[in-house]
């Protein structure tokens, strides 16, 4: 192992180059999961169990999501201030998780990184 190896890599230039990026990573996260979940959840390797609910609890996150903002639309009554006030936390809420989960994702990447940077 070399930890200070180089290497070279292509990474997207443009918005819609890295939304076809995620969508090539999600698609093929899926068919692993179809194809491999029930054989790495057999394995005895703990690191395929964390693999393997990774992706699984990623894809229900994402369908949750998604239908509590679609039934927080549809029970919206956006002429009341009241309403909107109190009713609309769940997305606050979430943003709020996701920001957390971002620094602390942040934070952990920082760490590891500084064993290996130069020290000035």
């Amino acid at each position: 192992y070399e930890p200070r190896a180089l290497c070279w890599m292509l990474v997207p230039e443009t918005v819609s180059g890295l939304w076809k990026q995620r969508i090539r990573w999600a698609q093929g996260g899926q068919e692993v999961l179809i194809r491999d979940g029930l054989k790495g959840l057999k394995s005895m390797n703990p690191a395929l169990y964390m693999l393997v609910f990774e992706q699984f609890f990623s894809l229900i996150w994402v369908y949750w999501i998604v239908i509590s903002l679609l039934l927080a639309f549809l029970n919206s009554n956006f002429l009341d201030i009241y309403y909107l006030q109190y009713h609309f936390s769940i997305i606050i809420l979430s943003a709020l998780i996701l920001t957390f989960i971002n620094i602390v994702q942040f934070t952990v990447s920082l760490i590891i990184d500084s064993r290996y940077e130069k020290q000035n």
